[in-house]
């Protein structure tokens, strides 16, 4: 396999229990990444030093926090390929990765491998030993985008659903994503429960997304398990995106992700469940029945409602 070329960009606060782990596993991958950055959300413990010790490059975000970590940790994943991509502007892959994981030796390698058989595959992780993920959607913890989708979506916008958000931006650009099961990778900490604040506005970003009601019914009665309290939260996030105030994003194609990708994601769980063979056979992106994404379906599904550790 040809070595191409990836920055490494991990955004973190306070994560001076695990960063030892994720860097090291990153700068000790069978193709090093051109440069490992580090984009410190204001960390009052030794993270940055602790990361700076073993090798990465740490900047420092620099901007207000706000009182969401997800928002947060956009904010410092964006300035983190930014500073990257100055030092190396020439890079064709990158690995955001959390702070929180251990990624085997050969991980990107084998990531990468699999991109290069597919050159509309934008992006792709390996699959968490503590979580189960349908094919057709990446974690969120260390994936790989390819610089060519990286750039179509223009980076990440400001969501706290932003790495679902960059999912619907790319497949509506024609890009898929995909899990690969067989390439392993350790998530040191368990996600926690999600507060009832971040439901409400799970519910605002979804309707601003275009997903139907009954979408919204269906995933989060799927995700109960995240609630905390389960039923109040589901609730919430249902009436939340009935009553939604915020304006529709105007990155997304409403009558696609509305009439196409919802459509094809209710259609990969009713094939799961009942065990139909289409389960394994691709779902059409936007490019691959069209180039108008008003009119073309999704091959990567999301709940766009389970990002930001930060």
């Amino acid at each position: 396999m040809t070595e191409h070329k990836y920055i490494a960009v991990c955004a973190a606060r306070n994560e001076e229990k695990f960063i030892h782990h994720s860097i090291n596993s990153v700068l000790n991958q069978s193709i090093p990444p051109e440069i490992c950055v580090l984009s410190d959300d204001g960390s009052d413990d030794d993270t940055p030093i602790i990361a700076e010790k073993l090798g990465a490059k740490v900047f420092y975000n620099g901007i207000k926090r706000f009182n969401m970590g997800a928002i947060n940790q956009v904010l410092a994943l964006n300035h983190g390929v930014l500073r990257a991509t100055m030092k190396h502007p020439e890079w064709e892959f990158l690995l955001k990765f959390d702070a929180d994981v251990k990624l085997p030796s050969t991980y990107v390698e084998q990531i990468i491998a699999v991109m290069e058989e597919k050159p509309r595959l934008g992006i792709c992780s390996g699959q968490p030993d503590n979580e189960k993920l349908r094919l057709a959607r990446e974690s969120d913890a260390a994936k790989i985008y390819r610089r060519q989708c990286w750039d179509d979506i223009n980076g990440l916008d400001i969501w706290v659903a932003f790495d679902s958000h960059a999912i619907l931006k790319a497949a509506q650009a024609g890009w898929s994503s995909e899990t690969i099961n067989t390439i392993p990778f350790k998530e040191l900490r368990p996600s926690g429960k999600y507060s009832l604040k971040r439901w409400i506005i799970t519910g605002f970003e979804r309707a601003s997304f275009g997903f139907p009601l009954y979408h919204t019914i269906l995933a989060s009665t799927k995700n109960v398990k995240w609630a905390s309290p389960p039923i109040l939260n589901v609730i919430a996030t249902i009436f939340s995106h009935i009553l939604n105030p915020w304006p529709k994003d105007p990155n997304l194609d409403q009558k696609w992700v509305r009439d196409e990708y919802a459509v094809n994601e209710i259609r990969f769980y009713i094939n799961r469940i009942t065990g139909n063979r289409l389960l394994h056979e691709p779902i059409p992106t936007a490019e691959s029945m069209s180039h108008n994404p008003s009119k073309d379906g999704a091959d990567n599904m999301t709940n766009a409602d389970t990002e930001g550790k930060s």
